[in-house]
């Protein structure tokens, strides 16, 4: 049994909120405190400069999952935290996400086992003159999430895949320089 730990960071404060991120990593639980602060140090660097008014707050549970049937099979309480962006007042419509591609290296049945995660509060200054996210912005994005991901000493996030019952590490991240637009299913 394969077992990992899910953070969950909830965005508020602005139109179309609450918006929900979860990271996975691999870590049976006993680092519960360390998989919350690793979190926050990734996400501090998103809100940076993102949009005024936007908020996060990483739950203060983490919820280890089984990997073979998806299960939780305990949750640990620990201490999470807020955070508001301190960037500036010219955002973007607010379904403008910025799209993270976490690349594993391992196939399952031909495909690639990827994640994703989506950045809100993206600005104006963020976006270049052809329309496409910074190349410095996204440089600086991509640098946070690998830290995140395989700094030494961090926990491994890892790619919970449900169809293959595993968690594979994450091996490289990309950052699309090209905006995603984020709708409710409602839509």
């Amino acid at each position: 049994m394969a077992l990992i730990s899910r953070v969950r960071a909830v965005w508020t404060g602005v139109a179309g909120t609450p918006y929900y991120s979860n990271f996975f990593l691999d870590d049976d639980g006993t680092n519960a405190q360390q998989a919350l602060d690793q979190t926050e140090t990734l996400l501090q660097e998103w809100i940076a400069t993102a949009a005024l008014g936007l908020t996060y707050t990483i739950e203060d549970q983490v919820t280890v999952l089984d990997t073979a049937t998806g299960q939780p099979t305990t949750v640990i309480t620990a201490t999470g935290t807020t955070d508001t962006a301190g960037g500036g007042s010219d955002p973007l419509p607010w379904g403008n996400q910025v799209l993270v591609r976490l690349n594993t290296g391992v196939f399952q049945n031909g495909r690639q086992i990827i994640g994703h995660h989506f950045i809100p509060g993206m600005i104006e200054g963020h976006v270049a003159s052809d329309g496409l996210l910074t190349s410095t912005r996204a440089s600086e994005l991509a640098l946070a999430q690998s830290e995140y991901s395989n700094e030494p000493g961090n926990l491994t996030e890892v790619v919970w895949s449900r169809a293959s019952n595993s968690a594979p590490a994450v091996g490289s991240v990309f950052v699309n320089r090209h905006l995603t637009f984020l709708r409710s299913r409602r839509d």
